[in-house]
């Protein structure tokens, strides 16, 4: 397939305002946030940066509001190496907004708020220009424009890849059983996997048996377990590292899974790379300045290697 990209991305993109609190307040209490910084961000976009610092060829389609934030949000894509020149501007509308709070384990909690995101339509998208990749990945993405993107994909025979993110699995596994069927590469972190099995028994298998392919399962600092509708497993023992900022590592691992995916790895590496990948980001601020290029990841395989 002569592909013009590796990956298109699709979900939802953001400006995240990022500062530290030593705890959560109580109801009327004020507490001071530290270090207050501002970054490009959302699920989609990060994967798509991910994958270019990587050496894929990516591209974004979504939608931005009329705001200096869009325009920024924009800049900051091209001068990643991401093709923006099907994203919306969507008049009168603001460009989406994330709030996170990180408390000193490096842990995170989020307060979004969607804004243009939401206002993306199917016609919003070139059937032409989504046929030109190898894969098409959704994170987070806008549950009403999903089945027009399905149906390019399938059309054009492309790779589907999906991260559901945490307010699509939180309305259960009812909702996106359709996309599921068309699903190649499905992720989960911890959060969404319990909110769409509750309390089934069959864990992944689940979603095996409603279509996917493969369903890789991101847990953090203990690594990552994948399993495919061939009946392979792999269980990948994540890398010990000084946490800093938790945000966007699982983005960070689906930008090195699918890297390692298109450079045809085996799932042992691929497993270990996106590990790798996930684990350098964590160690720095941001969810985009911290993603490695290539080489830092070979790097820090061959220096942690037991």
């Amino acid at each position: 397939m002569n592909s013009k990209f590796d990956v298109i991305c699709f979900g939802d993109i953001n400006v995240d305002y990022i500062g530290r609190m030593d705890r959560l307040p109580e109801i009327d209490e004020e507490l001071p946030i530290h270090n207050l910084e501002k970054f490009c961000g959302g699920a989609a976009t990060n994967v798509a940066v991910s994958l270019s610092r990587l050496g894929k060829k990516t591209g974004y389609v979504g939608s931005i509001g009329d705001d200096s934030n869009g325009k920024e949000l924009l800049e900051r894509l091209q001068q990643e190496g991401v093709d923006v020149s099907k994203v919306n501007k969507k008049e009168g509308y603001l460009s989406g907004t994330v709030f996170a709070i990180i408390d000193n384990d490096g842990e995170r909690r989020l307060l979004s708020y969607l804004g243009a995101n939401l206002q993306t339509k199917k016609e919003d998208f070139d059937k032409n220009y989504i046929s030109k990749a190898e894969i098409l990945h959704m994170s987070n993405p806008l549950l009403s424009v999903v089945p027009t993107l399905l149906s390019y994909a399938k059309e054009n025979n492309l790779i589907v890849s999906f991260d559901p993110g945490t307010l699509i699995s939180s309305k259960g596994l009812k909702e996106i059983e359709y996309i599921l069927k068309e699903t190649d590469i499905l992720f989960l972190n911890r959060v969404e996997y319990h909110d769409l099995i509750k309390n089934s028994e069959k864990g992944l298998d689940i979603f095996l048996e409603l279509g996917c392919k493969m369903v890789v399962y991101k847990k953090g600092k203990e690594g990552s377990f994948l399993k495919t509708s061939s009946g392979k497993e792999i269980n990948s023992p994540g890398f010990k590292v000084n946490v800093i900022d938790t945000t966007g590592a699982g983005d960070a691992f689906a930008g090195g899974f699918l890297t390692a995916y298109l450079n045809k790895l085996d799932f042992e590496n691929i497993m270990e790379f996106a590990n790798a990948v996930a684990a350098i980001s964590v160690t720095r601020k941001g969810a985009k300045e911290a993603l490695p290029k290539i080489e830092e990841v070979y790097d820090f395989i061959r220096e942690n290697k037991d």
